[in-house]
């Protein structure tokens, strides 16, 4: 008898050792480990919101930090005879800053499965390109078929896959042309308005879009063009001397951030001539990657009007309230709730990195989290209409896959589409700091913190078995 007590008091020991040496990995989970992964230095930020409506129109304006704002993006530098891509779209932020600062919304009309509670998340998923786990093209075009026109997937909703359950397709699980259109045509999609500083603004635009089977442009065409002659490796525009006084802009100045807004920046179909090979290009000699347009159709849709002041962005975006393309924008109704959520790309970051809101209900003249106030003729008075400021925060690879999964201990209810992150995880500032922080906890794991993991569920079954035997053996022993 002494024997046994003995022996399970050594098991008793043995697992409480266990969990004290795995519970640094619980205390500090929202300590990144070492990782050669790109992080922002601040986890979450702040983005002002207001809106205004006039029954023909809908005007939004957004204001953020950005002390290194930046206006460029995809550049290209002569060095010694050729021409050099700098700030290229990888992953992380560019080393030369030279990737545009973004303001995205995406909304959904109540339609989308799942967007009401878990807002972006729906359109975050394994595989996405520039994810960890992202898929290459060979890949892509294995599972989607040579019909699937893109060399990955990006931006999707759940309900443009087939799946036992709404929560459950697999990626390349894509439904049909027909059956997809006809989500389309039942508003079940994102209207995705995409404003950049630099593929867009300095000509008073920002890209329509929309998410369903994949991130796609509205109709029409785009207010940028790529401005490179792959079979020549040269631009195929320069600034007009004739126009502006010169060919190219200067690196130095560049990286000095002598260029202002108030600056001949960007270079569009109205300031360009053709390349001249012949030029005596020198060193440092920069022209834009992006040669910017007026847009068309439905891509002219989002009017524009970004300034970078000291340090801030203040973007106005404006739009008809109904577009009349019922298919790809969502109509912005008086009287309609609409579940909206936020992202801001900043810092010279592009891809994931960014940061996102929870979830934000706004209403068309009704009360709201963000309430569009009525305004008559054609421009509010801003200052008569109050801010609402989000807490924006770096989601790191969450993705949707993840959040459904037994992983997460609130899968089941987001699988009912029952309840919302901030109704777990909160919706302050101090609570959005630590959800941040377990996003980031979440894409630095290591198999350490991996072991620390199942150490500590292994030891805290030993102590949860090993107590259940000391109960029944004392019991047993007072009955005898």
């Amino acid at each position: 008898m002494r024997k046994k007590k003995i022996s399970l008091s050594g098991l008793l020991l043995a697992a409480l050792a266990a969990l004290l040496l795995a519970l640094p990995a619980f205390a500090q989970q929202a300590e990144p480990e070492e990782t050669d992964i790109w992080l922002p230095d601040e986890l979450t930020t702040e983005l002002r919101v207001k809106a205004a409506y006039n029954g023909q129109d809908i005007l939004w304006l957004f204001e953020w930090a950005a002390e290194d704002g930046n206006l460029f993006h995809d550049m290209l530098v002569y060095e010694d005879g050729k021409w050099l891509r700098r700030g290229d779209g990888g992953g992380g932020a560019d080393e030369y800053g030279l990737r545009e600062d973004r303001v995205i919304m995406l909304v959904d009309a109540g339609t989308v499965p799942g967007f009401a509670n878990q807002g972006c998340y729906t359109a975050c998923h394994d595989g996405l390109d520039s994810l960890s786990n992202g898929l290459d093209e060979e890949t892509v075009k294995a599972g989607l078929g040579d019909s699937w026109s893109n060399s990955d997937i990006r931006k999707y909703i759940p309900s443009s896959r087939q799946g036992e359950n709404w929560w459950d397709g697999a990626w390349d699980a894509l439904k049909s042309e027909d059956d997809l259109a006809a989500l389309a045509e039942a508003g079940v999609f994102l209207d995705m308005w995409h404003w950049r500083s630099a593929r867009g603004n300095p000509i008073g635009y920002s890209d329509d879009q929309y998410v369903l089977g994949y991130r796609n442009n509205d109709g029409g065409r785009t207010a940028f063009s790529t401005n490179w002659n792959g079979d020549l490796s040269q631009p195929n525009a320069m600034f007009d001397p004739a126009q502006v006084g010169f060919n190219a802009l200067n690196w130095d100045k560049l990286m000095a951030g002598d260029y202002t807004q108030d600056d001949i920046y960007f270079i569009s179909s109205d300031n360009s001539a053709p390349f001249d090979p012949d030029h005596a290009w020198k060193n440092g000699d920069v022209i834009p990657r992006r040669l910017l347009r007026m847009p068309e159709g439905n891509q002219a849709d989002i009017t524009a009007d970004g300034r970078l002041v000291d340090g801030v962005w203040r973007v106005e975006l404006r739009r008809a309230m109904d577009t009349g393309n019922h298919t790809t924008d969502h109509a912005m109704t008086e009287g309609r709730i609409y579940n909206v959520g936020f992202a801001v790309h900043k810092d010279a970051t592009g891809a994931r990195w960014h940061y996102i809101s929870q979830t934000v209900r706004v209403g068309i003249g009704t009360p709201a989290e963000i309430t569009a106030v009525r305004f008559n003729g054609n421009t509010p008075d801003w200052n008569n209409i109050p801010w609402t400021t989000l807490t924006i925060f770096y989601p790191g690879e969450i993705t949707w896959e993840w959040l459904v999964s037994d992983a997460h201990p609130g899968a089941a209810e987001i699988r009912a589409d029952e309840r919302s992150c901030q109704s777990c995880h909160g919706s302050d500032e101090a609570s959005i700091i630590k959800l941040a922080q377990a996003s980031v906890y979440h894409e630095t794991r290591d198999g350490r913190s991996d072991l620390n993991w199942w150490l500590t569920l292994a030891a805290g079954m030993i102590l949860l078995v090993g107590g259940t035997v000391v109960a029944v053996n004392l019991s047993t022993g007072k009955e005898n």
